[in-house]
């Protein structure tokens, strides 16, 4: 996301790697980094105390969540990244216990609980099909190729 958020905005930015995202939220809040991306649920007690500035969001959430704070697509129409995450096994595993891990999956998923939950993460659900998810995974990658390459990424 930063990395094509700095090619829309012409600006250049240092990588800081941490080691997760709680030093990460740390040293925002120490003022040891000046800028980073992180899910809105995970900073929003600091974004609420006003200890960290919320400059843009991005994604599903971007008009219920943080209201007064504008979408990264107002200023870089085309900087639009939506993050999404997955569960995966290894290649290999059989078909039958792929689709027993997807309907478990799809079941949590449904819960009001674990939804409740993941919307206090400013977080949507979605369930579908292995095929499903590799369709989205392609679809992602072709529209991020250029990008994909030129940092070097490399996909096993």
């Amino acid at each position: 996301m930063m990395e094509l958020f700095q090619r829309k905005a012409g600006i250049q930015l240092v990588h800081v790697p941490y080691k997760g995202t709680s030093p990460a939220v740390q040293a925002i809040v120490a003022g040891e980094v000046d800028a980073f991306n992180i899910g809105i649920g995970l900073v929003r007690p600091h974004i609420v105390s006003g200890k960290v500035l919320a400059l843009a969001k991005t994604g599903f959430p971007a008009k219920e969540a943080l209201p007064g704070v504008p979408a990264l697509t107002d200023s870089f129409a085309d900087a639009e990244y939506i993050p999404w995450q997955a569960a995966y096994a290894p290649k290999g595993t059989p078909k039958d216990v792929v689709a027993k891990l997807n309907a478990e999956i799809g079941k949590a998923l449904a819960l009001s609980e674990v939804r409740t939950r993941l919307a206090n993460l400013d977080l949507t659900t979605a369930s579908s099909s292995p095929g499903d998810l590799d369709r989205t995974f392609r679809a992602d990658y072709a529209v991020n190729r250029d990008l994909v390459k030129s940092i070097g990424l490399k996909v096993d």
